[in-house]
Order: structure tokens, then sequence, then C-alpha cells
């Protein structure tokens, strides 16, 4: 083998390990020391932070394929908001559940209160929680101290995004409130007893490629941070992030 050849075989195995490295650092997820998510080269399969509260769930193993059938690119982050308002839910119906398609801008916090003002017309609620879920595989649950809420169960596959969301009831699951296929960039809104009383949580289902769109989810991330200052100020809902049996 000539000095070229060995050089350019040496030249692809540093490549094909630098993917393989950078690949398996998106696959895992932390808690900061600022109540918020991050990729990591170890950690956990979900990451999700409300408020000043974090928690993971799931051993990750980053050399290992993803369950139910893999993503195509593993570099992609599988993210979705989390806000809850204080609204009666009587927009959604008799079915408690409704899913607009393609928002075309990512919402998180007061930008999906405006928004989901927009589309059913009238003014933004005040916000309770706010955050931001990274991952999926595992279900968590949203706990309030009175046991209610509601459990996220998301799970990205070849076949599409499936989100599965329960109730909550004295802090074990209960009745399914939705079940169903989504999009990224679809806003799906649904009535959840928390803290008490009937409202509406607003869940934006989203997906980004970790290297190219990196200043999208930082701009998410801030949101949630100035959503967040602001509801300190009222009375926040106090919540645990509690990981449920699959």
């Amino acid at each position: 083998m000539s000095a070229s050849q060995r050089f350019a075989s040496l030249l692809c195995l540093m490549v094909a390990t630098c993917v393989v490295s950078s690949r398996a650092e998106a696959l895992c997820l932390q808690c900061s020391s600022d109540f918020a998510c991050q990729s990591t080269p170890t950690g956990a399969r979900v990451c999700i932070a409300i408020g000043q509260t974090c928690s993971m769930a799931g051993a990750c193993f980053a050399s290992q394929p993803g369950q139910d059938g893999g993503l195509d690119d593993p570099l992609d982050d599988a993210l979705m908001s989390v806000t809850v308002l204080d609204e009666a839910p009587t927009a959604l119906g008799s079915t408690g559940v409704r899913i607009e398609h393609e928002t075309g801008i990512d919402l998180a916090g007061e930008d999906a209160a405006r928004g989901w003002a927009q589309r059913v017309g009238g003014t933004s609620r005040p916000i309770l929680l706010a955050g931001l879920m990274h991952g999926y595989g595992v279900p968590m649950a949203v706990r309030t101290r009175e046991g209610d809420g509601f459990v996220l169960d998301r799970r990205d596959s070849r076949r599409g995004i499936k989100l599965v969301v329960r109730s909550l009831f004295a802090g074990q699951p209960g009745h399914v409130i939705v079940s169903r296929y989504v999009e990224p960039g679809d806003l799906v809104a649904l009535r959840a007893t928390v803290g008490g009383r009937s409202r509406v949580v607003l869940l934006h289902v989203l997906r980004f490629s970790s290297t190219q769109d990196a200043s999208r989810i930082r701009a998410l991330q801030a949101a949630v941070a100035a959503s967040n200052r602001e509801i300190r100020g009222h009375a926040p809902l106090d919540v645990d992030l509690v990981p449920m049996p699959e």
C-alpha cells in the first residue's frame, strides 16, 4: 500500500470515528445546573425541565440503536414544549383534544399561549407551567401536590411520532387523553386536571437537527426561561417530574 493510500485510509478511519462519536454524543441527555436539558456523551434517554425542576430517566446506550425501529438520523433532537394555561378548556369541545397542524413557528411559553389564543380567538391566558421535554421512549409524569397532572409518552421511529398522553390521578396514570401519530410542527392542545382544576395543556411537537438548529433550541430555552421568570412573580404550581413504568 502506497503512502498516499495509507493516508487516505487513516483519514477515512478518523472521519468515521468522529462521526460515530458525534452521533453518540447527541443521543444522551442530562440536566444542567440551571435546570435545563443538554446533550451529553452519557446520561439519559429523556430529560424534562419545567420551572426550577429538571428530571432525567432511562439509561442511554449511545452505541445501541433506538427502540421502535430506530431513527434515520440519531443526530436529530426530539423536543416538545409543554405549556399549561390557566384557562378553562371550553375551546377543546367534547373530545378535549385539538391538533393544529404545521404551525410554521416554534412555540413555547408565552409564544405558545399567544399562538393558541390566535387560533381559538380571544386574549392570551396566564401561564402556570412552561418547560421543554427532550428525547423519547420513557413516560414522564408532570405531577402536582394534589397528585393530578398528566403523563407524557413520546415514541419516535421511522413510522413517525407516536404521542400518548394520560391523565394522572392520586399520582397514578389514568385514562388516555390522546394517543395518535403526529407530525413535527403540530401543536396539540388537550384538557387535563392540573392543580385541582381542568386546564388547557399545549404540547408543541418538534424535531431538530442538533448540529444545524442549535440556535432554534437555544431560542426555545430562552423563551421558557423568560416565561418562568414571569410565572415566579405570581403563584406558580409546584410540580414533580417523575418517570412512569413503560
